[in-house]
C-alpha cells in the first residue's frame, strides 16, 4: 500500500460501537430534571474527554459539536458538507491544496480572536506523536502528516497546514482525495483555543478554563454523572434553539427510561426491547422514530489464526447464520441484515443482494465450503475457543451463533464470558459507525482499523490496496461507486475477512413539544434543536374541553359555555426571560410561562378578553425547578399579566404531588408561575 496508508493505522475508535458497549460505573445523581422550558434535558453514557483530539466515541463527539465549530460541518439531512467558520473554500488545479477562507471577526467565548493559526494548532496537536491521538491517522493525506506524527521529522513548519495570514489556512495533500472536505468536517480538525490551552495544558477543558466557539460553553461537568451547557453570547451564527442544555451520563438504560416516563427528559435513543414497548403504547408509540442508522455490526476473522487462515472456513461460517432471524431476535425492527460492509445511509452503499456480493444464508452451501476446506460434515475441525465480554447483548448473540454453528455445520465453537474485554480473538463480532458520508470510512478506515487493532490478524489483498489507492483520488461518482463495489466484493466474498450481520436502526423517543432532527450518522446537532412553542385546540361552547398542548406541561379544562362562540385556542410557551414585564421585586420564575389566546373561528366575530365562565388551569412542576428558582414551594401561583400588572389568579400548591392548580377569567395575555424567592423570606425573631 502506497502512501495512502495514511487513513489506515489510527484506532477508529468513534467508529466502533464498543462506546455503547462497555459498561460504564453506576450514576451516582443525575440532573434529569432542568429549570425550565428553555432547558434541553438529555441523557447518554459517561463522558470521558471533551478535548476533539483525543475524542473517540460517539457521546464525547455528541458534546464537542456544541462546544466546539469546524471550518466546515456535515449537513446531516443532506449529508454535504457546508460551511461552518470557514465561509468558503477552493481548490487549486491538481486537488492537491485546498484553501479555507474563515469568516472575519471571529472570536472565541472569551472575547478572544479566533484566526486561521488556531485551525492550524488544532491539526498540529492532532498529529503530535505526543498526544496519542487515536484518530490523526485520518490527517495522513497531508503532506509529511505521517512523517511527523510516526517521528520521521520533528519539525510543525514541515507540514503541509500553512496560515497565509488571519483569515486564510492552506492545507496541501500529498495526492489528490476527492472527499477530503468530508475529513475536515469531523471533530478532530475544529480550531483549538491554543491561548488556553498554553496556560492550562493538562485541564483546559474544565469548565473553570475551557473556552469554545461553538453554540454553546461548558459550565459544568462530572465525569460520572452529568454535564451541563449555556449558550455563547460570542457564537458567529444563530443562537441555538435551548439557551441551556442538561445532560445526565449513566449507562442505566433503565433510568433513560424512567426519567421520560416522568417527565425529566426530553428525549433518548431506545433500546430495542424499549421501542418495541414503546410501540405497545398508545401514547408512547406516537413519540417513536425508527431511522436508518449508520452501524454495521458484522464477525471479524483473524486471518493469521488456524483455522481462520482458511477462506473457505470463514465463508461457511457466515453462509450458517440467518442473518434475518438473528436481526430479528435482538432488535426486532430495529435492525436490518446485511450481506454488505458499508450501511445503506452512507453514499457508496453496495446492495449486495440485488448485485449478487456476499454471502448469503444457505445451509447446503456453508457446508459445502467447510468440505472444501477439508472438514466433511465438521470432521477433524480443531477446537477453536472465544473469549467474550461478559454482557447480556453479547450472550444472546454468542449463544446464537454458536447453536448455528452447532445445527448446521456439526463444528463446537466454545465460547468464555468474562469480565473484561479481551484481546482478538479468532472469530470477534464487532460494529462500525459512519464518522462520515462516504463508504471509504467503512471498506478503507474501518478494515484498516481492524487489521491494526489484530482482529483481522496482518491480513493484506494486492488487489484491495490497489482499489483503496484508485478511490480516493476518482472524482467521477458513478466510477467510484462502482470502485466500492469491487472492493466489497473482495472483502465479504472472495477474501470472506469480514461477514456483516445486520445494519442498525437508530430508534428514538421524543417528547411532542421538541422539534429535533434524527440524524443516522454517529453524530447530532443539539443547537438545532428547539421547543415547539405553540399548539391549538378548537373549543365547541357546548362540551367540556380538556387541553394539553404538548409543549409544555400546562393543562386546561374549560367547561361547557366557557365561551359563548367556537373558538381557536392557541397555547404558547414564552422563554422566561422573553416575558413582556418581568416579575416585581420579590417574586421568582420556576421556567413556566406561557400566552393563552382565544379568537372567534369564525372570521368577523368579535371576543371580549373575559371569558363567560371562568377555567381550570393544572401546571405539574418538579422540585428541582422550584430549587432552581430559589422560591418557596408553597408559594407557588399562577400570575396573569393584566394592565401591566401580574396578578396572583389564587392558585393552590400540592407540594407533595408536586402541582400547581389555578382557576382564571383571563384570557389574550401573558401567564407565569411565580414564588416568593427566598430573600424575601423573613423569620420571626431575626434583625432585618
Amino acid at each position: 500500500m502506497n502512501k495512502l496508508r495514511w487513513l489506515f493505522v489510527g484506532a477508529m475508535l468513534l467508529s466502533l460501537v464498543f462506546a455503547s458497549l462497555s459498561p460504564q460505573p453506576a450514576l451516582g445523581q443525575a440532573r434529569l430534571t432542568g429549570t425550565g422550558n428553555d432547558v434541553l434535558r438529555l441523557s447518554q453514557y459517561p463522558v470521558d474527554t471533551l478535548d476533539p483530539s483525543l475524542a473517540s466515541f460517539v457521546q464525547e463527539v455528541q458534546v464537542i459539536n456544541s462546544l466546539f465549530a469546524g471550518l466546515v460541518k456535515l449537513d446531516l439531512a443532506t449529508g454535504q458538507v457546508v460551511p461552518d467558520l470557514a465561509e468558503s473554500w477552493s481548490w487549486n488545479a491538481e486537488k492537491t491544496e485546498v484553501t479555507f477562507t474563515l469568516r472575519t471577526g471571529l472570536v472565541w467565548s472569551d472575547g478572544a480572536a479566533l484566526t486561521a493559526s488556531d485551525a492550524r494548532y488544532a491539526i498540529l496537536r492532532e498529529i503530535d506523536p505526543e498526544m496519542y491521538a487515536s484518530y490523526a491517522a485520518i490527517l495522513d493525506p497531508i503532506v509529511n502528516a505521517y512523517e511527523y506524527r510516526t517521528g520521521q521529522i520533528t519539525d510543525p513548519n514541515l507540514v503541509g497546514v500553512i496560515v497565509d495570514d488571519a483569515t486564510h489556512l492552506r492545507i496541501q495533500l500529498t495526492q489528490p482525495m476527492v472527499f477530503f472536505d468530508k475529513i475536515m468536517a469531523l471533530w478532530v480538525t475544529k480550531p483549538l483555543p491554543q491561548h488556553v490551552i498554553a496556560l492550562h495544558p493538562d485541564n483546559w477543558t474544565d469548565p473553570a478554563y475551557i473556552v469554545t466557539s461553538g453554540p454553546y460553553t461548558l459550565t459544568e461537568w462530572d465525569q460520572a454523572s452529568y454535564l451541563h451547557l449555556a449558550a455563547n453570547p460570542n457564537y458567529y451564527g444563530t443562537p441555538p434553539g435551548y439557551s441551556e442544555i442538561a445532560v445526565a451520563l449513566t449507562d442505566n438504560d433503565q433510568q433513560r427510561w424512567d426519567a421520560y416516563l416522568q417527565g425529566n427528559l426530553d428525549t433518548f435513543d431506545v433500546t430495542a426491547a424499549q421501542y418495541q414497548q414503546a410501540q405497545a403504547d398508545p401514547i408512547l408509540a406516537g413519540q417513536t422514530a425508527l431511522t436508518p442508522g449508520t452501524c454495521t455490526y458484522a464477525l471479524v476473522f483473524k486471518t493469521d489464526t488456524p483455522p481462520m487462515d482458511n477462506a473457505n472456513v470463514r465463508k461457511a461460517l457466515i453462509a450458517a447464520i440467518d442473518r434475518t432471524d438473528f436481526a430479528a431476535q435482538f432488535a426486532g425492527d430495529a435492525n436490518l441484515a446485511t450481506q454488505t460492509w458499508t450501511p445503506p445511509l452512507i453514499w457508496g452503499y453496495v446492495d449486495g443482494p440485488a448485485l449478487g456480493i456476499g454471502i448469503p444464508f444457505d445451509v447446503t452451501q456453508a457446508q459445502a465450503y467447510l468440505t472444501a476446506a477439508g472438514y466433511p460434515n465438521g470432521a477433524g475441525f480443531p477446537a477453536v475457543a472465544v473469549e467474550v465480554r461478559d454482557t447480556s447483548r453479547n450472550r444472546l448473540r454468542w449463544d446464537y451463533m454458536a447453536a448455528a454453528w452447532q445445527a448446521n455445520l456439526n463444528i463446537t465453537i466454545s465460547v468464555t464470558y468474562i469480565g473484561t474485554n479481551p484481546p482478538a480473538q479468532p472469530i470477534n463480532f464487532t460494529g462500525w459507525c459512519g464518522d462520515y458520508n462516504e463508504a471509504f470510512n467503512f471498506v478503507g478506515d474501518g478494515i484498516q482499523y481492524l487489521n491494526a487493532a489484530g482482529r483481522l490478524g496482518g491480513w493484506s489483498n494486492a488487489a484491495y490496496d490497489a482499489l483503496i489507492d484508485q478511490i480516493s483520488q476518482e472524482a467521477d461518482l458513478p466510477t467510484r461507486l462502482g470502485l466500492y463495489e469491487d472492493v466489497e466484493q473482495i472483502l465479504v466474498e472472495d477474501e470472506a475477512v469480514i461477514g456483516p450481520l445486520h445494519n442498525t436502526m437508530r430508534a428514538t423517543l421524543t417528547k411532542p413539544y421538541l422539534q429535533r432532527t434524527i440524524s443516522g450518522l454517529s453524530q447530532d446537532y443539539w443547537y438545532e434543536w428547539s421547543l415547539i412553542m405553540e399548539a391549538e385546540a378548537n373549543y365547541d361552547p357546548g362540551n367540556t374541553m380538556n387541553f394539553e398542548p404538548g409543549v409544555d406541561t400546562t393543562a386546561y379544562q374549560l367547561p361547557a359555555a366557557a365561551f359563548t362562540q367556537a373558538m381557536v385556542l392557541t397555547h404558547t410557551a414564552i422563554r422566561p426571560d422573553e416575558l413582556a414585564i418581568q416579575p416585581p421585586d420579590g417574586l421568582g420564575g420556576i421556567g413556566h410561562a406561557y400566552d393563552l389566546s382565544a379568537v372567534p373561528q369564525t372570521l368577523g366575530n368579535t371576543l371580549n378578553d373575559q371569558t363567560n365562565l371562568p377555567y381550570l388551569v393544572i401546571i405539574p412542576y418538579s422540585p428541582e425547578q422550584v430549587a432552581a428558582g430559589d422560591v418557596a414551594e408553597e408559594t407557588l401561583g399562577l400570575y396573569a399579566l393584566v394592565e401591566g400588572v401580574w396578578i396572583n389568579q389564587g392558585s393552590s400548591v400540592n407540594t407533595e404531588t408536586h402541582e400547581l392548580t389555578a382557576a382564571t377569567w383571563e384570557i389574550n395575555t401573558d401567564f407565569a408561575v411565580f414564588g416568593v424567592t427566598y430573600k424575601h423570606i423573613y423569620l420571626p425573631g431575626i434583625l432585618r
